[in-house]
């Protein structure tokens, strides 16, 4: 392949990537975000390789590895931060926040979820904006309720 065939390529596994991940391909998901990512940073294009990082956090928190989906969120939250890409950042705050709901810990699940929010504000985006804040009330009532829940 010619390099700019080649680069383009890397928009291609990505959209590859998020087809499999619908449909619970796992493991052809990965596979194509990998590619993806490969090609983007063969071609030191960072920014674009953050969705393929995106693709194989959302991979890994609908697998629940919790673990490896918050480090490949975080890879691709501190490129983001160098972009000023807020709405993304935004999103990736939230995802971080869903990982906590799913280790049952609350009080971190709040705080990502403050982070998006602030953030929405910010872009206004009131759609998200309302699922962030209706997503910490529902947690604020489950912490109020469960003296057992960290909050």
């Amino acid at each position: 392949m010619k390099n700019n065939d080649e680069y383009s390529a890397a928009t291609t596994y990505h959209s590859l990537g998020g087809v499999f991940l619908m449909k619970k391909d796992y493991t052809a998901a990965i596979k194509n975000y990998n590619l993806s990512l490969e090609l983007n940073l063969k071609y030191e294009d960072e920014y674009n390789a953050t969705g393929a990082l995106h693709g194989l956090a959302m991979v890994a928190e609908a697998k629940d590895d919790f673990d490896a989906a918050e480090d490949w969120f975080k890879q691709s939250i501190s490129i983001l931060l160098r972009y000023d890409d807020y709405y993304r950042l935004a999103l990736s705050y939230a995802h971080l926040g869903n990982l906590a709901v799913g280790r049952k810990d609350v009080g971190t699940a709040i705080k990502w979820y403050e982070s998006a929010l602030e953030i929405y504000g910010q872009i206004d985006d009131p759609v998200n904006e309302k699922v962030v804040i209706d997503t910490l009330a529902q947690l604020r009532e489950l912490s109020d309720k469960d003296e057992t829940v960290n909050p």
